[in-house]
């Protein structure tokens, strides 16, 4: 009688601690797929801000080109500078472009759409921005384009600062080994929305390092 009366209380305490598993799972599901929501929400909503911002920049390099272009007062050897500048920054936009709309139609499987359907695909952006080497590329572009911009600036003092202020920070040290430490910083194990975001800073610091080095070519003419 006392062992069927152990054996009882040994399955009720079974039975409770079951149930209390399961609804201490659930709850850290219920917490996990709010703050997940509230994630993809901020990365969704981040991605607008930065696509409105970089729309204007975009408006304003062009503007402050034209501007410099069309002056007729512009010396030659400044006029070469900033036409440079301009083909430097199309080149690496339209590339930039390029490999926005490839990740996005590999993320989603077609090239239809802008935005991406499976913003907490882990998997998909690894593969395509780590291990198919498109994040090297963009590492190798970026590092191209910061250094060609900079050598338009003559002065020496100036350019340095300018190249502490234009940094992309490629060769920041990440807890990865040397050689792929900014690629799987920014895109190894990465949600697909993140790493869009990621892309779009990239393409909001190329435009403002272009308006900068505008601005330091205008003041040394």
């Amino acid at each position: 009688m006392a062992s069927s009366e152990h054996t009882s209380k040994m399955k009720i305490l079974c039975i409770m601690g079951v149930l209390f598993s399961l609804m201490l799972g659930l709850l850290l599901g219920i917490s996990l797929n709010i703050n997940s929501h509230d994630v993809l929400t901020s990365y969704r909503s981040s991605i607008t801000t930065i696509n409105h911002s970089n729309t204007q920049l975009a408006k304003i390099m062009q503007a402050e080109l034209d501007a410099v272009l069309q002056d007729p007062d512009t010396d030659t050897l400044t006029l070469n500078k900033v036409e440079i500048l301009r083909d430097e920054q199309i080149g690496f936009l339209r590339y930039w472009d390029t490999l926005h709309s490839n990740f996005l139609q590999y993320i989603n499987g077609s090239g239809d759409d802008v935005v991406i359907k499976y913003p907490d695909n882990v998997d998909a952006t690894t593969y395509f921005m780590v291990s198919q080497g498109n994040a090297t590329t963009l590492r190798r572009q970026i590092e191209a384009y910061q250094q060609n911009i900079l050598q338009l600036v003559d002065d020496t003092i100036l350019r340095e600062q300018l190249r502490v202020d234009i940094d992309f920070h490629t060769q920041d040290k990440y807890p990865c080994n040397e050689f792929h430490g900014w690629e799987c910083h920014h895109f190894e194990h990465t949600m697909a929305i993140e790493a869009e975001n990621q892309l779009n800073l990239i393409q909001q610091q190329a435009l403002m390092s272009g308006i900068m080095v505008l601005n330091a070519i205008k003041r040394n003419k």
